[in-house]
This record gives structure tokens, C-alpha cells and sequence, in this order.
């Protein structure tokens, strides 16, 4: 029966992560801020954990992704405040906006602090100052006027994000994967660009397409745990890598220890590995299974560990039946499963 856990356990997708984590990648107004290596093909490697943004900015990043948009929306404001140049912390004051009257606070900075910056950079402010724009129905014709306009800007994939950003708000996937493509080929350091095209790719289901992309994102932004947990997912649930997306998963928990998604992720990746490691993959789905009792995901992913990797029948069928009780949509797998148990019970008796 090993065989079948291996393409059993059950974890999630970018689409469904917990509303925190919806929070930050995609808002109404703007979606800013989510087996053995094959021949030939070794597969992502992990970022250095090294600094690489200045301690303040990289706090309100941590602000943000742990679920404290309130604290990181002030943290950023401060941050672009005192440094009016610094367009990573007015993207990420807009990221963590949660009420009008903060989108309208950050809209009014701009003013005041016009023009934030000079030189070719002056185009990144021009598109959020479109972005921020009281009409969105100018907003699409005036990123193309800037991108006309400015041709021979080496930063011209700015404005070309903020329509991506646009197609995004809009639901035009094709759209917007296709423009944040040649935003990067115009510039290719944006890392805003390659975080949202990965999401337009998995929200496409081209998940391995979506693995360059949250490469060039993360040695950017080494410990999001969005991005982190995506390419983890991708490598375990797609290209079968479950000791490749150890790593990110392992990575992406420090950032947030408490998030079932994640310790059901790494749970999976633990077990379903060359070599497993089954005391961790208990103790994450046991962790996973405290904070969120009624994820079925977490019942069956247990039955799988049990029933497979333990050989604890009794407690396999639990599982099972319990994943089954609260809905689980593999009922008839999970029935199967329970057969099954009962039958090496009344072996073992």
C-alpha cells in the first residue's frame, strides 16, 4: 500500500491559502503582495538567508507577512516618510492598506512628496501615483501613455507591472502574465513582477512554468513565506520532489509556525520522502491538526502516515473515518482505506 500515499497526501495550493494569507496577495484594489531530483534537472535551490534589504524595511516585510497589516501599513509609511526615494516601502504601505482612508493617506504622501525621485527612477512614482489615481477607468489608458512616453527608460517594466496589476484586478490572467513577462524583459529586477506572474501562472495551472519566476522572487525576498510555501507545494504536489521542498517548507514555517497549510506541507514532504522522517511528519500534522481540527486535509494525511509508513491500523482508521466526517471528497479512497485496515487487524489478531 506504500505506493499509494505517494501520490495521496494531500496539501494546498496557492488558491487556498488561510485568509491571512489571501490578505496580503490579493486585494480588491490591487493584487501586490503569493521523490529524487530527475536527470539533468537538479531542481531550485534555497536563497542565502543572508540580509538583503535594510533591517527597518525588512521589519515591516515580517509585519506583513505574520499577519499584522495595521503595524506593517504604519511601518512602511515611516519608512517612505523619512525616505521619500525608497519605492519598495510605498508598494508595500499600498500592500498592507486595508481601509480607503489608508489608500487615501498614501495617495496624499505622494502629493506632498512630489516628486519622490528623479531621473529615470521618476517612472516608478508615476505609476503608483496612476495606480492611486481617483478614476480607475483612466488608469489602463494612462500606464499605456507612460509606457509610450517612455521607451528609452530602463525602468520602463514598471509601467508595464502596473498593468499587469490592472489585468489582475480585473481577472485577465493571460493578460497579465503576458505583460509582467515583457515588464521583466524591459527590466528584468522587479521582484514585485516575478511574484505576481508566479501567481498568475499557478492560478493558471502552469506550475512549473511558475517555479523561475518564484526563484528570481525569493533571492529577492529570501523569507516570504507565500512565496516560499508556493514553490514548496509546487515541488512536492507537481514535480514529485518532496526532499526538494523540504527546505522552503522548513523556511517558510519559521516565518509563520503556526500556519496549518504549511505544517501539512512540510508533514507530506517529511513523509513521502526517499528517506522519511516520520517523527516529523507526526509531529507537524499533529501541530496542523490542534490549531485547525476540522481541516479533513489533516485527518487523511494522518490515516496515509499511519496506515502506510506505521502500521497502526486502529489508528489509520480513525483517521479515515474522521476525514470522511467532515467531508472529505476522496470518500470512496478513504472507505477503501478503512477495508483494508479492518483486514490487517484481523490478520494481526
Amino acid at each position: 500500500m506504500r505506493s499509494s500515499s505517494r501520490t495521496t497526501a494531500c496539501t494546498s495550493s496557492e488558491r487556498r491559502l488561510r485568509p491571512g494569507w489571501s490578505r496580503w496577495i490579493g486585494r480588491a484594489i490591487l493584487p501586490l503582495l503569493l521523490l529524487l531530483p530527475q536527470c539533468g534537472d537538479p531542481g531550485p535551490r534555497l536563497p542565502p538567508a543572508g540580509e538583503h534589504l535594510p533591517d527597518r524595511l525588512e521589519t515591516a516585510y515580517e509585519l506583513a507577512w505574520t499577519d499584522r497589516p495595521q503595524e506593517a501599513f504604519e511601518a512602511f509609511r515611516k519608512l517612505y516618510l523619512a525616505t521619500p526615494a525608497l519605492h519598495e516601502a510605498w508598494f508595500g504601505a499600498l500592500a498592507a492598506a486595508r481601509s480607503r482612508k489608508e489608500i487615501a493617506a498614501i495617495r496624499e504622501d505622494l502629493k506632498r512628496l512630489w516628486p519622490p525621485a528623479h531621473g529615470d527612477e521618476i517612472i516608478i512614482f508615476k505609476t503608483l501615483r496612476i495606480l492611486l489615481g481617483e478614476n480607475p477607468e483612466n488608469r489602463e489608458k494612462d500606464l499605456y501613455r507612460l509606457a509610450e512616453e517612455e521607451k528609452k527608460n530602463s525602468l520602463r517594466g514598471w509601467a508595464l507591472l502596473g498593468l499587469g496589476l490592472l489585468y489582475f484586478e480585473r481577472g485577465s490572467l493571460e493578460a497579465a502574465v503576458d505583460v509582467l513577462e515583457q515588464a521583466l524583459k524591459e527590466t528584468d529586477d522587479i521582484p514585485l513582477a516575478h511574484r505576481l506572474r508566479a501567481r498568475g501562472l499557478m492560478r493558471l495551472h502552469r506550475y512549473k512554468d511558475a517555479i523561475d519566476d518564484l526563484e528570481s522572487y525569493l533571492q529577492a525576498r529570501p523569507f516570504d513565506p507565500i512565496a516560499l510555501y508556493n514553490l514548496g507545494w509546487i515541488l512536492l504536489n507537481v514535480r514529485n520532489r518532496p526532499r526538494d521542498a523540504r527546505p522552503y517548507l522548513e523556511r517558510a514555517l519559521l516565518v509563520r509556525p503556526d500556519d496549518p497549510d504549511i505544517l501539512i506541507a512540510l508533514g507530506a514532504a517529511a513523509m513521502l520522502a526517499p528517506e522519511p522522517d516520520l517523527d516529523l511528519a507526526e509531529e507537524c500534522f499533529k501541530k496542523a491538526l490542534r490549531i485547525s481540527p476540522d481541516d479533513p486535509d489533516i485527518h487523511l494525511n494522518l490515516g496515509i502516515l499511519y496506515a502506510d509508513y506505521k502500521d497502526d491500523p486502529e489508528s489509520a482508521i480513525m483517521a479515515f473515518r474522521r476525514y470522511m466526517e467532515l467531508g472529505g471528497i476522496r470518500k470512496e479512497r478513504a472507505e477503501r482505506w478503512i477495508e483494508e485496515m479492518r483486514r490487517r487487524k484481523r490478520k494481526k489478531q
